[in-house]
């Protein structure tokens, strides 16, 4: 489970022509940046802020805030930030790279991958709805009684979808993290293992990690508590690095959109893996009313 808390902010843009048709220098996007996230950092008191920009073949940075308050440690290019969930952008390119290895097929039912899951509603779900969160109605979060993955396949083997489960979708972190899980184990190691030593590897993402390591957690900003304003960081949980678990840059950050908008030249098949990833289902799909 995540703390609410006061994050410090994170973007990655792309700009297109002809908005700068004539190009950008560091000097406007420094002056923008200030014009535009200045009243959101006042409004929502966000301690610091880190925004990368992709144009033409450019990278543009602007920082701002601090990273620590109590030491003063303010952000910058290399502060190493909680992505939440946007962490699942590594997790759908994780089981694209998957794919393209011929190591799963996304259109293949959960229960091929999960034998415990046989017979239940995974038998109609493949693989690439769960990157969707199209799967009847699957909770957001995994229930505060389950700790394990035994426990979570006992529980989604006796789980009744809320609808149809190829119409229904439900923002669910269980449904994304129990993608990560099967592509994980289909690379013969934990999600972790997978993502760490295949994936951010082969995207060239060297300030990436799911846990931080010891001599990097002078980089590793804090968030703040709406409460009491203490100091805090992302919670451990089941599934939570598959669904919201990841630390980055701005600098990574901004490397791995490039990546997806094929403006770099990578190794291991990963253009087409995540080129896999931006393919959009001819289904039609509904957002049930809640």
């Amino acid at each position: 489970m995540m703390t609410s808390v006061r994050l410090l902010g994170f973007a990655t843009v792309m700009l297109t022509a002809p908005a700068y048709a004539q190009g950008l220098t560091d000097q406007e996007l420094q002056e923008i940046s200030e014009r535009v996230f200045r009243p959101v950092i006042e409004k929502f008191d966000i301690s610091g802020i880190a925004i990368g920009l992709t144009l033409d073949g450019e990278r543009f940075f602007f920082t701002d805030g601090l990273a620590d308050r109590a030491a003063s440690r303010p952000v910058d290019r290399d502060t190493l930030l909680e992505l939440g969930s946007n962490s699942k952008l590594f997790n759908v390119a994780l089981s694209g790279l998957a794919e393209e290895r011929g190591l799963l097929s996304l259109q293949d039912p959960v229960s091929a991958e999960l034998p415990a899951l046989a017979g239940s509603a995974f038998d109609r779900i493949p693989l690439s709805d769960l990157t969707a969160h199209v799967t009847g109605g699957l909770p957001l979060q995994v229930p505060d009684d389950i700790t394990d993955t035994q426990s979570l396949l006992t529980y989604l083997a006796d789980w009744k979808p809320e609808g149809d489960t190829r119409s229904v979708r439900s923002y669910s972190n269980v449904s994304i993290g129990l993608l990560g899980l099967i592509t994980g184990a289909q690379f013969g190691k934990s999600y972790e293992s997978a993502l760490a030593e295949d994936l951010l590897p082969a995207l060239g993402l060297g300030s990436t990690f799911i846990d931080v390591p010891e001599a990097e957690m002078g980089r590793y900003a804090f968030g703040y508590s709406r409460t009491d304003d203490t100091p805090v960081r992302v919670n451990p949980g089941l599934l939570d690095a598959e669904a919201y678990g990841i630390k980055s840059s701005v600098t990574d950050m901004t490397r791995f959109l490039d990546a997806h908008l094929g403006n770099l030249a990578l190794a291991d098949g990963m253009t087409a893996a995540l080129a896999r990833t931006a393919c959009p289902s001819s289904r039609p799909r509904t957002m049930p009313r809640r």
